[in-house]
């Protein structure tokens, strides 16, 4: 992988997890704004590929990054895997939803302190 979402990812299907939702995953940015407010990064602004003309930015190692991501996903299709990211590129292959939407798909249930199911 290329990020260390993508090592995370990796992790995650390393240790069985059966669903991955993704948040702030959106691989982009302005074109004045590489990183959060308050972290240097003026240096990086070279490096910018502009994907849609004056709105949306990425880097070469966050397209590579969201490609990783998306062939990890199609070889572990066993694994319920949503982008609830609400803008910026798309992960292939993976469904983008709204983070709500994927809590009330994935948490259906409530488990007790002794670890039961209730329905």
């Amino acid at each position: 992988g290329w990020t260390v979402s993508n090592f995370c990812a990796a992790l995650a299907v390393h240790l069985g997890c059966r669903s991955i939702i993704f948040v702030g995953m959106d691989f982009s940015c302005k074109p004045d704004e590489v990183y959060a407010a308050g972290i240097p990064g003026e240096e990086n602004q070279k490096e910018l590929i502009e994907l849609e003309k004056g709105k949306l930015y990425s880097k070469r190692d966050w397209l590579m990054s969201a490609e990783w991501m998306g062939a990890l996903a199609k070889k572990h299709p066993e694994i319920y895997w949503i982008n609830a990211t609400a803008s910026g590129l798309n992960i292939p292959g993976i469904e983008r939803q709204s983070f709500s939407e994927a809590t009330q798909a994935l948490l259906t249930q409530e488990l007790d302190l002794q670890g039961v199911v209730q329905s």
